[in-house]
């Protein structure tokens, strides 16, 4: 993971209120520098399934935006400066159309 990468991460999780002294800050990190299990991703399309379930159709829109924002703006840093528009790349575009899917599924 570039470096650039990894801060739209951690700003992400920042505009999300991590606390970056707290757990999920630090399991953040972990997978920052080692990149979780395959199943990891499947154990969440379960858990967002169950999360949107419970919600009012205005703000699964809103969860499914704030996903798919920070998911782009990750994707774009990682292929430059988001200022330069570089495109996100196909295996990125990929796991961003899988996350969409999951989403409606949900």
């Amino acid at each position: 993971m570039v470096d650039i990468e990894r801060r739209a991460v951690l700003q992400a999780a920042n505009d999300l209120r991590v606390d970056p002294s707290g757990v999920a800050s630090e399991i953040l990190q972990g997978w920052l520098e080692e990149r979780p299990a395959e199943k990891l991703f499947a154990s969440w399309k379960e858990w967002i399934r169950v999360v949107r379930g419970a919600l009012p159709d205005d703000e699964k829109a809103r969860l499914d935006d704030q996903i798919l924002s920070h998911c782009r703006d990750i994707a774009h840093a990682a292929g430059g400066f988001l200022e330069t528009g570089h495109p996100i790349e196909p295996g990125q575009r990929d796991v961003i159309r899988e996350i969409e899917d999951a989403l409606k599924e949900a």
